[in-house]
């Protein structure tokens, strides 16, 4: 996919996760978009590695820069934990011209919306390692050793932390296999 298109896709994302009350700073965009590439098999442009709080993808550090550069994302300050990316005055240019491709994944962005726009920049962290780890042992190794895998990577994720996060992705993992088919 184009990162023009696959921009497209995150300038809706942001949307969906604003309608839902979400903080939608860069960190829920970058973890909500791991989830929309990982879980939903959106097939964005970005690469994403596991960095120091997470899934990361320089690559959507990057384009949320040229869209802000070309005002289709504006920072909005809020208090002291950092801005909120909104709209620009250019968003409808971008959207309008990829309205297809919006509407081909607009079910997968309105999920992954729906279920994570309440978490917490830690919460996103953990489930995002947790789908990181899932997806790196495909063999299907239990809850309990992808949960040790988590805490390996994560140190400063508790054991029992990271066993909930591992269990939610699959319960993630679970609805998605059932709302898909």
């Amino acid at each position: 996919m184009s990162p023009e298109k696959s921009n497209a896709l995150i300038v809706e994302l942001a949307r969906q996760l604003r309608e839902r009350e979400s903080w939608c700073g860069e960190t829920h965009l970058q973890k909500t978009a791991y989830f929309l590439k990982e879980l939903m098999k959106v097939p964005l442009s970005y690469d994403f590695i596991l960095y120091k709080y997470g899934p990361y993808s320089f690559d959507l550090t990057e384009q949320i820069n040229i869209l802000r550069a070309d005002d289709v994302f504006r920072l909005q300050p809020r208090g002291n934990y950092g801005p909120t990316i909104v709209e620009g005055k250019h968003v409808s240019w971008l959207t309008g011209q990829h309205q297809e491709i919006i509407k081909r994944y607009q079910k997968e962005i309105e999920f992954i919306a729906e279920q994570l726009a309440d978490k917490k920049v830690a919460d996103l962290e953990r489930l995002g390692t947790a789908l990181y780890v899932t997806r790196e042992n495909q063999t299907t190794i239990g809850a309990i050793e992808r949960a040790e895998r988590l805490h390996q990577l994560k140190p400063h994720i508790s054991l029992e932390e990271a066993l909930e996060a591992v269990q939610e992705v699959d319960t993630l993992i679970e609805k998605v296999r059932i709302a898909m088919q």
